[in-house]
């Protein structure tokens, strides 16, 4: 794709960026790269200011009702990373899902990680914020079977939609024809922590063939929720959408002037 086929906004005095960019690697080294479009190691401005994709935006992205159709494939073709968060209870088995967490836009290069590559949370942290939450029972199932409890998976997207339902069925319907499966059966699955830490929600790619061994030549993806992916994971992308700076500089509580100053 050539750069005219991708969607463009103008952001203050700057000519044309794309409106959608990709940042690869482990996502806490790319966060604050991604917020103030500056080289975290430099401080030199190489961007905008962007926000992490939201997944009702994601939607939207993959359906073809936001961007242009460069900025649709690319979106269904990749694996993303959202800004929904992933809190496993740090003192039980359930688990909430919570969009746009503060702490996502504190994620920087000094960040400390546990063992398994996420983020430490407390129980007071986990109690602070409200989201969607899987109870302990059902995480333990959606874990034996991502495609279990179909009920609790559709009502898992439409929060991710932001209970825009009619949203959440035209994106079902789709990676269903796309995926060439059922979503009661086995595209869409919800796949839950398996360790404790922050981290972000992914959206498997749709419908793409899987190429890595000849036996699976013809098996497609099915666009899955994955609730696995670690903070320090360098096999990964996140979308930054840019937006107005002062939206930017609020979310992470600092000055426009700071976020701007060259």
């Amino acid at each position: 794709m050539t750069d005219s086929q991708y969607s463009t906004i103008e952001i203050q005095t700057l000519t044309e960026v794309r409106q959608y960019e990709y940042f690869k690697g482990a996502v806490y080294t790319q966060m604050q790269r991604l917020l103030t479009g500056r080289d975290p190691k430099t401080g030199r401005r190489i961007d905008v200011p962007r926000f992490p994709i939201h997944p009702k935006e994601l939607m939207e992205l993959r359906l073809g009702r936001t961007g242009s159709k460069g900025d649709k494939e690319d979106a269904r073709n990749e694996f993303i990373l959202t800004n929904a968060a992933v809190i496993p209870n740090p003192d039980g088995e359930d688990v909430k899902f919570v969009i746009g967490h503060p702490l996502i836009y504190k994620l920087k290069l000094e960040t400390k990680l546990n063992k398994y590559g996420c983020l430490p949370i407390n129980s007071q942290q986990y109690k602070r914020f409200y989201g969607f939450k899987l109870t302990a029972s059902q995480a333990r199932t959606l874990q034996s079977d991502i495609y279990a409890l179909p009920k609790v998976r559709r009502e898992f997207l439409q929060f991710l939609a932001e209970y825009d339902t009619k949203l959440a069925d035209l994106y079902i319907r789709s990676v269903e024809r796309s995926a060439r499966g059922k979503f009661e059966k086995d595209v869409l699955g919800l796949s839950p922590p398996l360790y404790k830490g922050f981290h972000l929600l992914g959206f498997d790619s749709v419908g793409v063939v899987l190429d890595f061994d000849p036996q699976y030549d013809d098996v497609m993806t099915g666009s899955d929720i994955d609730g696995l992916d670690h903070l320090d994971s360098e096999d990964t992308t996140i979308i930054g959408v840019a937006t107005d700076p002062e939206l930017v500089a609020q979310k992470m509580r600092i000055s426009l002037d700071k976020l701007l100053k060259d």
